[in-house]
């Protein structure tokens, strides 16, 4: 885990050996910005389907679909292959980064755009479609990164980064 390394203190609980509270609150803070930037697309597309609900009444039921199924598949895939591993972890932060930008501009023109419910539809979906496909590169590359924290604290801070997300789109 790239030079982390645990001692068990006292009461038995692990402990990093070196690491200031300076270091570990800008750990945090790295790992729950990193987050919160890699599942603004995702809470973009969640909270829109009420927004675009009176226009397309079944786009909950697609992006449910689009969201779900191929991760099911892709993250099977990923374990059953070894492809999350032959990829590397840069190149699946990076290209997850970038299909996340890429989205996030797509996702405000395709609001923009005069779209029939048809299009605007099918725009959601590939728009789901393709945040699926950076949840896939992203979450498993960044999950693993913070298990190398012994204390769970990156962990916490991913997840107070997408509850942030979701609050930053309402």
């Amino acid at each position: 885990c790239g030079g982390l390394s645990s001692a068990a203190d006292g009461d038995g609980q692990p402990q990093e050996e070196g690491r200031s509270e300076r270091e570990e609150g800008f750990l945090w803070w790295t790992f729950a910005l990193l987050w919160l930037g890699g599942t603004w697309p995702y809470q973009s597309i969640l909270q829109a389907q009420a927004y675009y609900e009176a226009e397309l009444p079944d786009l909950a039921f697609l992006v449910l679909m689009t969201f779900s199924w191929p991760l099911v598949a892709g993250h099977a895939a990923q374990v059953l292959s070894g492809a999350a591993k032959a990829a590397g972890f840069s190149r699946r932060v990076l290209g997850a980064c970038c299909v996340n930008a890429a989205v996030g501009v797509a996702f405000l023109l395709q609001d923009a755009a005069p779209l029939s419910p048809g299009g605007r539809r099918t725009a959601m979906t590939i728009l789901a479609a393709l945040v699926a496909l950076a949840q896939l590169l992203l979450e498993p590359a960044l999950f693993g990164l913070a298990t190398c924290s012994p204390r769970g604290s990156a962990t916490q801070a991913m997840m107070v980064g997408n509850a942030s997300a979701g609050v930053v789109v309402v």
